[in-house]
């Protein structure tokens, strides 16, 4: 499980999303026409979501590169932005923007590849988090920003993503 961003299941999740009617907060844009936020309505994100997850997937992109930044309440060598590589599915690279710096094999777990972060999407539906706000690529469908805050009884558990210049690979 990555850090702060929920587990697996998402595909599972994918499935069961659409019958999912929840109460709490929910943004997205969807990723054709022009932009705009709907509020408070789970429904229009699961739809904008599953349609940015068919944008994605129709790609059948498995080597890519992207920009990524989270932003939470993390240490400063979680939140810094990187050049993220995924090969055959698997972050197997990420450089760091500001200094040039590789990050160690060892650390790579901190980034996910697109897919992994629809699961984290697709997770915090099913686990009804509080406050959902995605923003999808309109032609690739990649998520763009991301801000979850799964309770708002708990302080310090939101977390949000930027992902930019995703750039498939031969």
């Amino acid at each position: 499980m990555r850090p702060g961003l929920g587990g697996g299941g998402w595909k599972r999740a994918a499935l069961v999303a659409p019958l999912v009617v929840a109460a709490a907060c929910g943004t997205a844009e969807l990723p054709e026409g022009p932009s705009g936020e709907f509020e408070d309505d789970r429904t229009v994100t699961i739809a904008a979501s599953e349609r940015a997850i068919s944008l994605w997937q129709n790609q059948g992109l498995e080597r890519y590169r992207f920009r990524w930044q989270r932003t939470c309440f993390c240490p400063v060598n979680l939140i810094a932005p990187a050049l993220v590589t995924v090969r055959d599915g698997v972050v197997v690279s990420a450089v760091l923007v500001e200094d040039g710096s590789t990050v160690p094999v060892g650390d790579l777990d901190r980034y996910q590849t697109i897919d992994d972060t629809f699961g984290a999407i697709f997770d915090a539906i099913r686990e009804n988090a509080y406050l959902i706000r995605v923003r999808y690529h309109p032609e690739q469908g990649y998520p763009e920003t991301l801000y979850v805050d799964q309770d708002t009884r708990i302080a310090d558990e939101e977390y949000g993503l930027e992902i930019g210049e995703v750039t498939p690979l031969p």
